[in-house]
């Protein structure tokens, strides 16, 4: 065809033969058989349009063409070599964009830390983080707006696979006024005599409270429609009532004022986990992303204890 380019294979099998003068030997060094080099070398010749080796005997010698051919071809594959293992590099360097999402329940207490990392061991990496709902998020992994979602399974979706990388308690807060009727481990029916403060049911967490709740027969008192916990903490620190929080949110230092503490049996949990496209492969930086993760889960689980 008169469009037709050179391809890596000619420019490979001429290289090769006019580097040691021999198709056979050139065969053997790039393990191919000597019938496709011998191919390969032909086509070459048909598309440029003029030979590039006399046959002298077993060996083959360039010609005028193949002389000045040669520094090209080499040139050309070198600059090859260059993209393939340029692209090598600069993934095993981290270089690249990281879009994550993360539910507002989360995203205050693991990325600060997680993220503080991550661009310490990858400086050139650019990250993208959108804080919103599951189900945002999940509709962001879905058309590959994020790569990434932190988040608390189960994950009912066809397209959306999440890995549970942790377990983390709900914990009881209240304020510290509270602190001679909260004792350090609460049963249910003391819990029972508190006004309780819950969590709008638009987040997964406010439903996995909630339904925890409505098994064990504790009542709300104050609803709060808000997308940030913090929003919640900050009435209980002022003594409208308790709460069930993560114990992720006991670590911050905006904790002054309140005080944590536990049910004596059947204590609430909730899972982390990272979610993704079914099928979609994963950066360096979202693989580090997860492991990341799943040391600061076991770091705030080592401390609540």
């Amino acid at each position: 065809m008169a469009d037709e380019r050179p391809d890596t294979r000619h420019l490979q099998c001429f290289v090769a033969a006019a580097e040691i003068g021999s198709i056979r030997r050139a065969a053997q060094r790039l393990g191919l058989a000597q019938p496709t080099v011998t191919g390969h070398i032909h086509r070459l010749e048909a598309i440029l349009g003029f030979h590039v080796f006399d046959r002298v005997g077993r060996k083959v010698v360039l010609t005028e063409q193949g002389t000045l051919l040669l520094p090209r071809a080499q040139r050309a594959l070198r600059a090859i070599d260059e993209v393939a293992q340029g692209v090598s590099d600069d993934v095993e360097a981290g270089v690249g964009r990281l879009a994550i999402g993360a539910i507002p329940t989360m995203s205050p207490y693991l990325l600060p830390p997680v993220l503080a990392t991550l661009r310490s061991e990858y400086p050139d990496c650019e990250l993208v983080l959108f804080e919103e709902l599951t189900e945002s998020l999940i509709d962001r992994l879905d058309d590959h707006s994020i790569e990434v979602a932190l988040l608390s399974p189960p994950v009912n979706h066809p397209r959306i696979e999440c890995e549970t990388l942790g377990v983390e308690d709900l914990l009881i807060v209240a304020s510290d006024s509270d602190q001679h009727d909260v004792p350090d481990r609460i049963t249910l029916k003391e819990l029972r005599r508190h006004s309780r403060i819950s969590l709008n049911e638009m987040h997964c967490l406010g439903t996995q409270i909630e339904n925890f709740c409505a098994r064990k027969g504790l009542q709300r008192h104050t609803s709060c429609h808000t997308t940030q916990l913090e929003t919640v903490l900050q009435l209980v620190r002022l003594g409208l009532g308790i709460s069930l929080v993560p114990a992720m949110a006991a670590q911050r230092r905006s904790s002054q004022g309140l005080r944590y503490t536990r049910l004596r049996r059947d204590a609430p949990q909730r899972e982390v986990g990272v979610a993704t496209k079914v099928g979609r492969s994963k950066s360096v930086l979202a693989d580090r992303f997860a492991a990341l993760v799943e040391l600061e889960v076991r770091k705030i689980a080592a401390q609540s204890m």
